[in-house]
């Protein structure tokens, strides 16, 4: 029954990632210095992928620390043609309480929003949902087993 309760956001992950179109992908990689947002969504797409992520480093954004994306990584991982499937196919098995543990920072920042995500780059918001998803995911699933 626990399992069940998360299958809701695993098909809102779903929905989320379906939203979004390769040429929402292409319009992002061509930016030299997308929104702050944007940068850290990618970083937590880049943490449950288990690819490199460099040194946290906080910057101040509006009177509020927030920490500074990791952009060009997250440029080389969006040049595979296959990134949007590949997420569709995530192994969401493979998420461990460090992954999530890392993820953290970035869920507590208070502008880590579908909503503000979305007023920065349209449709790409949806990762934000679907990074947030996995980790829920992994909580339940980490309770039921």
């Amino acid at each position: 029954g626990d399992l069940a309760a998360a299958k809701p956001a695993l098909d809102a992950a779903l929905e989320a990632l379906n939203s979004i179109k390769d040429g929402d992908i292409k319009n992002l990689k061509a930016l030299k210095k997308p929104p702050q947002i944007i940068t850290r969504i990618f970083d937590c797409v880049l943490v449950l992928r288990m690819l490199p992520v460099t040194k946290a480093e906080y910057t101040d954004e509006k009177g509020r620390m927030v920490q500074v994306g990791n952009y060009p990584e997250a440029q080389k991982m969006m040049n595979q043609m296959s990134f949007l499937q590949d997420l569709k196919d995530f192994a969401k098995e493979q998420i461990n309480d460090e992954t999530v543990e890392l993820l953290e920072p970035y869920f507590m920042s208070e502008d880590f929003t579908f909503e503000n995500a979305q007023k920065a780059s349209g449709n790409v918001a949806g990762l934000c949902n679907w990074a947030e998803s996995m980790a829920k995911y992994h909580n339940v699933a980490k309770v039921v087993e």
